[in-house]
């Protein structure tokens, strides 16, 4: 009876390794993301502002173009004219943050590589600081976006609270992809040209320029395949239209997303023996 508890337990832990080694990492995580926020920013003009400026003016000119000069609609009923550069600003924010971690995830070990050959140096960590930059950035974009709403639409809706779980899906599908991206990088330098091209194709083929409903209904399966179209769907409902997440599919997306991040880490895991032959 024990030998099988024993067995469950070890199942159990190996199943939660992502989630463990975020826990157990958390200070040194920390200590590394900050320290890369932090040298980012250094000798600039206004420094950190740069943070909060950035994606200000990003919405601002969106605003401009889209709410202004151009006015389209996202819906035929749809009147705000600013309705647009609020939605498209909202799927570019998700863009954003797959595209940080992922476009630097081939790369990543090899910028790195002094570490590679320190074996009580979790590699593995180097993921998760990519990912939490992501979301101090991808944090400062939303306050944002909600100034500008308060600005323009009044209060935001309650379920913006739901923020936090409504893009826990995407944290662990983009940690999942940068495992992967990261330990294939090492042994294939023309890695990042193919990512580059894929997030071009994942940008416009997914609805952040356009709602999904405005999709033929032949190729919109199609779309759903797409990683960025679900948490770019949920970000809009929450943040802008109000709408409460839809339990069944956020769960779906979660076990998607995670079994994306387990599976990343074990490959990792199971080929980083080899980085300091090829490093």
């Amino acid at each position: 009876m024990s030998v099988r508890s024993g067995s469950d337990r070890s199942i159990r832990l190996s199943v939660m390794a992502p989630v463990a080694q975020l826990i157990d990492k958390r200070g040194l995580i920390y200590s590394l993301s900050r320290q890369k926020i932090v040298s980012r920013y250094r000798g600039s003009i206004i420094g950190p502002a740069w943070a909060l400026l950035a994606p200000a003016m990003h919405l601002a000119i969106y605003t401009l173009v889209f709410g202004v000069i151009f006015k389209p609609r996202w819906a035929t009923e749809s009147k705000e004219t600013t309705e647009y550069a609020l939605l498209l600003y909202l799927g570019l924010c998700v863009f954003w943050f797959l595209s940080e971690c992922i476009s630097e995830a081939p790369g990543l070990i090899r910028a790195h590589s002094n570490f590679v050959k320190k074996v009580v140096f979790p590699l593995e960590v180097l993921v998760w600081e990519s990912v939490a930059r992501a979301v101090f950035h991808l944090c400062l974009r939303l306050v944002v976006y909600l100034v500008a709403y308060c600005v323009i639409e009044g209060w935001p809706p309650v379920t913006v609270c739901l923020l936090p779980i409504a893009l826990l899906p995407l944290v662990f599908l983009t940690a999942g992809l940068s495992w992967l991206l990261s330990a294939i990088g090492v042994f294939a330098r023309d890695v990042g040209e193919f990512v580059s091209l894929a997030l071009t194709a994942l940008l416009f083929l997914s609805p952040v320029f356009y709602a999904l409903e405005s999709v033929p209904e032949a190729f919109r399966f199609l779309m759903q395949l797409n990683p960025l179209t679900e948490p770019v769907g949920e970000l809009r409902d929450i943040a802008y239209f109000g709408r409460w997440l839809e339990p069944r599919s956020w769960l779906v997306s979660l076990g998607a997303s995670y079994a994306v991040a387990w599976g990343g880490y074990a490959f990792f895991r199971r080929i980083r023996g080899g980085f300091a032959d090829v490093l």
